[in-house]
């Protein structure tokens, strides 16, 4: 696997606006904060847990996780040194003890077997060229019982009404860029095959529905369009994403527009 394959197609640094993109992280973190730990308990997070939290960027999560552990711990592995800066950084601005950060690949995790009861894997396995490789590894660290929580999207689970100029075309584009680095865009749908061949037992999956209505139509078109803006090849592709993320943004003025994103959450135990 070359060494681009293994950093995923999401790479922060790589941006053509880096602030943006950290902002839209901590606007989603704080705008799902309350559904995510909800569904994190329906999949068996439990105060105490060791938890990892895999792909944990700048932090946001990783940090309410050890909130909700309470006397449990947390770490957060990423393979990105500014990422895992601004999380050590997030770490101690909120004096939260319990929480550690590592750097580490999901294809080649520097960890323990059998250490951790709860792994949650948040918006990472689109990004990955081999999902079925970090199952696998994820597998060797949980201990017996350990569960891994998967929570991903799927681009055909995201649309607005009225659908504003430009949105399929930036769609089309984000799917297109993505897999050409070796993610899948459309990975929720398959979470499910993917636990199940790869050993897991009691596999199950659901759809949380996010929707403007939730969250108010700024946040939701912030949230599901920016990244999409910044997962250009080239000048020329940016500045069409760009031209396209403005007629985007009229919809916010829309008072009877709506728009939804589906999260696909999958659970297997070791």
């Amino acid at each position: 696997m070359n060494d681009n394959k293994k950093q995923g197609s999401y790479r922060f640094g790589t941006f053509h606006d880096n602030e943006i993109e950290l902002d839209r992280l901590k606007k989603q973190a704080a705008a799902f904060i309350g559904i995510e730990i909800k569904n994190l308990e329906r999949a068996g997070l439990k105060p105490g847990q060791k938890v990892l939290d895999l792909g944990c960027g700048p932090g946001f999560i990783s940090c309410e996780l050890a909130k909700y552990v309470g006397n449990g711990q947390v770490m957060g592995v990423d393979t990105n040194d500014q990422l895992l800066t601004i999380a050590d950084n997030e770490k101690k601005i909120r004096n939260i003890t319990n929480l550690n950060f590592k750097k580490s690949n999901v294809y080649q995790l520097d960890l323990p077997k059998n250490e951790f009861d709860f792994v949650y894997c948040r918006l990472i396995f689109q990004h990955l060229s081999d999902p079925n490789l970090a199952l696998q590894n994820i597998y060797q660290v949980l201990k017996p019982g350990g569960i891994v929580c998967i929570a991903d999207i799927d681009d055909d689970f995201v649309v607005f009404y009225p659908e504003p100029k430009g949105f399929a075309s930036l769609v089309q584009r984000t799917i297109t860029n993505v897999k050409a680095e070796g993610g899948d865009r459309m990975i929720g749908r398959k979470l499910y095959s993917y636990l199940t061949k790869s050993g897991y037992r009691n596999v199950n999956e659901w759809l949380e529905l996010i929707t403007s209505s939730n969250i108010g139509m700024k946040n939701f078109v912030d949230i599901t369009c920016i990244v999409r803006s910044q997962l250009c090849h080239s000048e020329e592709e940016y500045a069409k994403s760009q031209a396209e993320l403005t007629e985007i943004y009229k919809i916010v003025d829309q008072p009877d527009a709506w728009g939804a994103i589906g999260t696909f959450i999958a659970v297997g135990t070791k």
